[in-house]
């Protein structure tokens, strides 16, 4: 008998080899129609289909600029983003449509600006560092809900924040 984690874990590999070998489109012919729901779905210029496979978007000198990934017209596995200067802008994860794992900030001289992990689209921890490395902020989430927040300045002193004990958690 199979298990419900072997079944999850094909179904996941199954959608990623959708995802990986789906068409590369150039991401400037893709169109975002809004959805009953109120969300969005992306087709490939006047396709009627949702766009699966992986759209690029080029820099006018020709180096790539975004990767993003897409299932049935969901963003759907990672996006990237580079600065000008070929390093790393941003890398966020994507299932069905809904941030769900790291979502990554750096600057363009490589220093990692901020970091915020989802889970199916709701906010899990954000951090966020200052210019020289030192931590910036601490946030953590519990049902989308913030149940401790603290904040250091460039010299790694604690911030007193209004209406958080020390510890970072809530007064009541």
């Amino acid at each position: 008998m199979v298990s419900i984690r072997a079944a999850a874990f094909v179904l996941g590999l199954l959608l990623w080899w959708a995802c990986a070998t789906g068409p590369e489109v150039d991401a400037a012919g893709l169109i975002s129609r809004p959805t009953d729901g109120g969300g969005e779905t992306w087709h490939h210029g006047t396709s009627a289909h949702p766009f699966t496979g992986v759209a690029i978007a080029r820099l006018p000198d020709g180096q790539i600029q975004a990767r993003a990934s897409f299932l049935q017209g969901q963003r759907h596995g990672l996006e990237t983003r580079w600065h000008a200067n070929g390093r790393r802008e941003r890398q966020q994860h994507w299932r069905h449509g809904q941030l769900h794992g790291s979502h990554i900030h750096w600057d363009d001289g490589g220093n990692k600006l901020w970091h915020t992990a989802y889970d199916d689209g709701v906010p899990v921890r954000a951090q966020s560092w200052h210019a020289g490395g030192t931590v910036q902020s601490d946030i953590r989430y519990r049902e989308g809900r913030v149940i401790s927040r603290q904040e250091w300045d460039a010299n790694g002193s604690q911030r007193q924040l209004p209406g958080f004990l020390p510890n970072g958690t809530p007064r009541h």
